[in-house]
């Protein structure tokens, strides 16, 4: 990305697009944006989300707006999706780290944050005060996928289901209040899928979503 300047707008929203799969909302990109910004010392202000509709904007040939049509040369980073009108916009293949030839290296790395983000909350479960709260979280589900549907019983009268934290763990090892509501159950399917995503887990939506695409 030479032609990017580091800690620009642009390079931050490439990053953030990145974090992100490659698509998302507004609402998401604003989150995740603010976090980087904020992690690199620069500032986030009340004028910043609108600073990013901006230079999206503006960076996307899709764009009809007189931002593009003020900055013709400007890189062509993004592209809309179903014309931008509901605010998802999308990462080029050119600058998207799941461009086809860093594809196989990606899935891999998605994995691995899988295997991460599920070990660091299931030793955070085991860790709680209050440990019927898990089982109970299984009951009110019924050992049943909250975003597949998918329920097994195995011989011993066991489920093969796990118990996902709604709320991101970050990397804190003290202990915090966590009610049932906090929690819900996942196939080990969906719980891998959930911790795709390196910055911040997805929602059980994204999770439907991304089982819909496939």
């Amino acid at each position: 990305m030479k032609d990017i300047k580091k800690d620009s707008w642009a390079e931050i929203l490439i990053e953030t697009y990145r974090s992100l799969g490659g698509e998302a909302h507004w609402d998401d990109v604003y989150r995740i944006a603010e976090k980087i910004r904020r992690q690199r010392g620069l500032d986030w202000t009340e004028k910043s989300p609108a600073t990013i509709r901006d230079r999206v904007q503006r960076n996307s040939s899709d764009s009809a707006s007189v931002k593009r049509k003020n900055a013709p040369n400007a890189p062509d980073l993004f592209y809309a999706v179903a014309g931008g009108n509901k605010g998802i916009w999308g990462l080029r293949g050119d600058y998207d780290i799941a461009a086809p030839d860093s594809r196989g290296n990606t899935i891999g790395k998605l994995y691995e944050w899988g295997l991460e983000g599920i070990a660091k909350e299931r030793n955070y479960l085991r860790r709680l005060r209050n440990q019927s709260i898990v089982q109970s979280r299984k009951k009110k589900d019924n050992f049943q996928c909250q975003t597949c549907g998918f329920r097994h019983e195995l011989p011993d009268g066991n489920f093969v289901i796990d118990v996902h934290h709604l709320t991101p763990l970050g990397s804190s090892d003290g202990l915090r209040v966590t009610s049932i509501d906090d929690l819900v159950c996942l196939c080990p399917n969906c719980h891998r899928i959930a911790h795709s995503r390196q910055e911040w887990p997805l929602s059980l939506e994204e999770i439907r979503k991304s089982l819909n695409q496939r």
